[in-house]
């Protein structure tokens, strides 16, 4: 039982929980079955004995259950045997978090000891780490974090879009992993997005400072706020140190605010907005690919390096690309979830 949720939770049973830990157990149950929880508690304070022969039987079949990783387990199970025979027993406590972990082994990764917070949903996600760091992460995004965090690091690892506001902890560096650039920061707000199949990797910095390193050639720079580091790689070798690969393309300049409402560009998706300006249709394609979840096809190569500016919120794929098609001439097709744009 080493995962560290169950743990401060059987503490907590047992009133042995510091400030840090209540802290700590607040933020990591927001990644946890709220339902699941919510038994758990009632479980470990119930105050009610059970006499019934049966219930040792029960608990048995369960474990075995367990043991042989049936997909019937389920926490429900649990929960129908708890309500017809509320205890406070050991024996049920550890049954329950045997099942609760059972269940949670689709989120949790033991074997390499990191634990998925977001999985590539199609709505963008809040969560807050248990350090207090808040993180905002984008459609199509995966953030994990190692099991141990804030314990001497703080380590997450991201594939795709997150924007992240640290809590400043000069002991505990936080760092930010991705398929091409590691970024390290003490206390700060910034943005990053890398998804591995991309190869456009950026990071915005908001206020505070970051460090970013790439990793195809080690190079490190000292961003400042409003400065941003745009990062071409060859896709099919982002983390290899092998020299023979091609150079990244490496480009830092500053930003500014967006539109009338004064929005950063770089942080329009953490108000369910796709933004963009002056950016060619081959970088712009792989992002409206995961806003929509389609497919996007350009038949012209030339077409790939015209340009477009706008911002998307609730518009439907065909309406943006009715606008492309307004403002440049470009002709689309779309077949179910497939884009075919041509002249």
């Amino acid at each position: 039982m080493n995962n560290r949720t169950f743990i401060l939770l059987l503490k907590k049973s047992k009133d042995e929980l510091s400030e840090a830990e209540q802290e700590e157990l607040s933020a990591l149950l927001q990644y946890e079955q709220k339902s699941v929880m919510d038994d758990f508690e009632k479980l470990v304070t119930a105050r009610l004995c059970f006499d019934d022969p049966g219930v040792e039987e029960s608990l048995n079949r369960v474990i075995g259950e367990i043991k042989e990783g049936k997909d019937k387990v389920s926490v429900s199970s649990i929960k129908r045997m708890y309500l017809k025979y509320a205890a406070v027993a050991a024996a049920v406590i550890i049954v329950f978090g045997l099942a609760w972990l059972f269940y949670n082994s689709r989120d949790v990764n033991y074997s390499s000891q990191t634990i998925v917070l977001a999985e590539k949903k199609n709505h963008v996600e809040d969560y807050i780490l248990p350090d207090g760091t808040k993180v905002k992460v984008n459609k199509a995004s995966r953030l994990t974090l190692s099991a141990d965090f804030n314990a001497n690091t703080r380590e997450v690892y991201l594939d795709g879009e997150a924007f992240f506001d640290v809590v400043k902890n000069k002991k505990k560096p936080f760092i930010v992993h991705t398929s091409a650039i590691d970024v390290k920061v003490l206390g700060t707000a910034f943005n990053v997005r890398a998804f591995q199949e991309d190869s456009v990797i950026e990071t915005s910095l908001i206020r505070g400072a970051v460090e970013v390193k790439v990793n195809k050639n080690e190079q490190v720079f000292q961003l400042k706020p409003s400065e941003k580091i745009v990062i071409k790689t060859n896709k099919a070798s982002v983390r290899s140190n092998n020299s023979t690969g091609s150079a990244p393309e490496i480009k830092l300049s500053s930003f500014h605010a967006f539109g009338k409402d004064s929005v950063l560009l770089e942080t329009q998706w953490t108000k369910e907005k796709l933004a963009f300006e002056d950016e060619k249709l081959r970088d712009l394609i792989p992002r409206l690919e995961k806003w929509y979840n389609i497919t996007i096809d350009v038949t012209d190569p030339t077409l790939r390096n015209w340009r477009f500016s706008g911002i998307v919120k609730d518009e439907s794929v065909k309406e943006v690309l009715e606008l492309f098609k307004i403002t440049s001439g470009l002709k689309y097709k779309i077949e179910k979830e497939h884009v075919t744009i041509y002249k």
